[in-house]
Order: C-alpha cells, then sequence, then structure tokens
C-alpha cells in the first residue's frame, strides 16, 4: 500500500512539473526577436501596433523595415532567416522587452546596475557577452541598434546595421 502511495505522489508531482512547464511555454510571447527567426517579424508588427515598411534583399542579409507612431525599426536576417540585428531611430526607443527576445533578461539586469547616463553623452553603448546596445540621440530624435556579435555574417560591417 505505502509503495502505491509513494509512486502515486511521484505521478502527480511530475503532472503538476509538466503543467507548470506549459503554462510557462504557452505564456512566453513570440517575436521575430534578436537571435529568432524572420518567419515571425508579423508578431513584431502585431505587437507593437506597427506595420511593415519595406523589405530589402541584400546578398549576405535581407532588412525588414516596420513603423510604429514615428519610429522606424529594422531588423536584420541572415540568408538563414535569423535576425542577427535590430537598429531604430524614431521619437521614441522602441520597447526592447519585445525585440530583445532571451537575450533581455541579461540586457535589462545590466542596464540596472550602470550607473546613470552622463549628460553630452551622445551614443550608450552596452555589452552582456556577445549582445551589443548602443542607444543615443535627445528627446524626440533618438537612434539604436542592437546586434549579437556571433550571428553577424561574414562580410557585414557594422557600419551597414543602421
Amino acid at each position: 500500500m505505502n509503495g502505491n502511495l509513494a509512486r502515486l505522489k511521484s505521478c502527480i508531482s511530475k503532472i503538476g512539473f509538466m503543467i507548470a512547464g506549459v503554462v510557462v511555454f504557452a505564456a512566453a510571447p513570440a517575436y521575430a526577436t534578436l537571435g529568432g527567426s524572420v518567419d515571425t517579424i508579423q508578431t513584431d508588427v502585431h505587437a507593437l501596433h506597427a506595420r511593415v515598411i519595406a523589405t530589402q534583399p541584400h546578398a549576405l542579409y535581407s532588412v525588414h523595415e516596420i513603423t510604429y507612431g514615428a519610429t522606424k525599426v529594422r531588423e536584420y536576417a541572415n540568408t538563414n532567416g535569423i535576425v542577427f540585428a535590430i537598429a531604430w531611430n524614431g521619437l521614441t526607443h522602441p520597447d526592447l522587452s519585445k525585440l530583445l527576445g532571451t537575450y533581455y533578461a541579461g540586457y535589462k539586469a545590466k542596464i540596472q546596475s550602470r550607473p546613470p547616463q552622463i549628460k553630452g553623452e551622445l551614443l550608450r553603448t552596452l555589452r552582456v557577452g556577445t549582445l551589443v546596445v548602443q542607444m543615443g540621440g535627445h528627446m524626440r530624435d533618438v537612434v539604436g541598434r542592437a546586434y549579437d556579435s556571433s550571428l553577424i555574417p561574414s562580410g557585414v560591417s557594422l557600419s551597414d546595421i543602421k
């Protein structure tokens, strides 16, 4: 009897963990995030209440441009359809929690531990592992970019990400 009760408790425990995993997975948003697939850019458009402006193919990558309000976001994808960089300009910085995906937690932790921005600093660079985020500008005219340095295709220059 005790053996059956122990097995039942074990099964219930395992089922609880599986249900918790399914709930967490189902609640996670799917965006065309940095390091993610370009196939889900339409999800970004919906999440940001944006619209697609253009897709520009290049030899080593493609640029998918979306706009919301007066902010333009460009997502750079390699020939395999993986987003390796994101750049933006406009009135405000985009919601990076939606665009950085799995990189966001590290970015947020680093930004919270950093000293405040120095007055007059035009472009601020933050590095977390292979993630690089650069932001700058002034009120109502901001620019920025984020990229994973390990995902940039050979032959693509950082000056191409703008």
